[in-house]
């Protein structure tokens, strides 16, 4: 590959700041704004993503290892239910090499396919999550080879080709329940949790909405001390400290140690759920600041290259709409699946998949969102639960099959629906 290409393919369409900037320049010179407003406004866009990347790495970098102490604790293996750590296995080595210059080619060809079909459809949809792009394509570039033994033009076809009903289709069709928070801006869920969020909400839906019996998380009216959890900040400090307290507790000074240093085992414990707080924190500071530049940004595109287009968006620019939500979200995801993961083992499964912080977090104070519109806190916790108990089950069917012995993409959407769409897919074509 050119080298010039190869920067532009591997390396610029893989930094979200970037790609988020770019955006931010060509809205604001369709708008003909003034070069000191667009640089003001690109700028700030770039910074907001950056430091919504900080805010991320530090809430998954405190909470990783403690993760995996417990599972080092009681000498239990299974794969990491996390979307890098199987990207990082597949280019690992389970893709040949003629597969992996693939990768590039499909992610671009895909984002490029988004912008030509949302300006000659009706289907306005505009894919905006470069990092989650980079991780689906790898993935979906996987589950093709494995699944129908292609190579060459017949795998980059039929890869960007489902690539397209993800990224395009799927997030235009989430855009009702999109509607349901943020009302007419025109942004729309661009990860790869759609589907789960989704069955959360069908599930949430089984609680009406009711001020008095089951009003909004954000309108909950917590007694006493308790009403200290009505601030996210203090929320997550006190759950996330007490957590991870609980878990260096639980996995004790000889495991817990070996992280913690010099530093008391149970102060450092505590110490990075403060630190997953802190994460919190920023993240949601990155996202007002990039949220601030897109909209009127975006407005430019809309009304001048894609008329009606619709931001495909990362998950976190939703959470300041519910911010309780996002905590009750986040707390029910991560019991279910604790639990599902206990069932697993329970019952002997020949594969384990474990929690992440991605899908507890990510996934779980998405869903949160959405739940808490359709259904109350009632809807939000049952919601958030069921779809985390089911995540280590699914996640652990798509792993057997699959092989992977590390890690496991990280959301509902790859284990219980494009797990048993290539599962078939295989069957038609011969495979296993």
């Amino acid at each position: 590959m050119n080298p010039a290409l190869d920067v532009i393919i591997n390396q610029i369409l893989r930094q979200p700041a970037i790609v988020m900037g770019f955006v931010i320049l060509i809205g604001n010179v369709a708008l003909k704004n003034s070069v000191r407003d667009t640089l003001v406004a690109t700028i700030k866009a770039m910074v907001g993503m950056l430091i919504l990347a900080v805010g991320s790495s530090t809430l998954v970098g405190a909470s990783r290892p403690l993760m995996q102490s417990i599972f080092d604790r009681f000498g239990v293996t299974g794969v990491i239910i996390d979307p890098w750590t199987m990207v990082g296995e597949i280019e690992g080595g389970i893709l040949p090499s003629e597969v992996m210059g693939l990768i590039g080619v499909a992610m671009t060809l895909g984002l490029l396919l988004c912008v030509v079909l949302a300006r000659i459809t009706p289907i306005k949809t505009i894919y905006l999550t470069g990092h989650k792009a980079y991780a689906d394509t790898v993935t979906m570039l996987f589950l093709v080879w494995f699944s129908t033994g292609t190579t060459g033009a017949p795998l980059l076809i039929v890869t960007v080709g489902f690539l397209l009903v993800y990224w395009w289709l799927a997030t235009w069709m989430f855009r009702p329940i999109s509607r349901t928070v943020v009302g007419d801006a025109p942004i729309t869920v661009g990860h790869n949790l759609l589907f789960g969020t989704f069955l959360a909400t069908l599930l949430a839906r089984l609680f009406k909405p009711d001020p008095k019996k089951n009003p909004s998380c954000e309108e909950l009216k917590l007694p006493g001390f308790l009403s200290v959890f009505s601030d996210a900040v203090i929320g997550y400090s006190i759950i996330m400290g007490l957590m991870f307290f609980a878990i260096a507790v639980i996995v004790g000074p000889t495991y817990m140690g070996a992280l913690s240093g010099a530093q008391n085992f149970l102060l450092f414990g505590f110490m990075q759920g403060l630190q997953v707080a802190v994460g919190m924190t920023i993240l949601l500071m990155g996202v007002r600041m990039f949220l601030a530049e897109l909209m009127p940004a975006f407005k430019g595109i809309a009304d001048k290259i894609v008329p009606g287009a619709t931001a495909a968006i990362d998950t976190p620019a939703f959470w300041s709409y519910a911010p309780t939500a996002t905590l009750v979200g986040f707390l029910s995801t991560s019991v279910g699946m604790f639990i599902g993961t206990g069932l697993l083992i329970a019952f002997n499964s020949p594969v384990v998949a474990f929690p992440s912080i991605i899908p507890m977090f990510f996934g779980g104070s998405t869903m949160g969102v959405f739940c808490n519109a359709k259904g109350g806190w009632k809807g939000t916790v049952f919601g958030c639960f069921i779809l985390g108990l089911i995540l280590p089950l699914v996640s652990a069917y798509f792993a057997s099959w699959v092989g992977t012995s590390v890690g496991i993409q990280g959301h509902t959407d790859w284990g219980a629906l494009w797990s048993p769409i290539f599962r078939v897919l295989r069957f038609i074509t011969g495979g296993a």
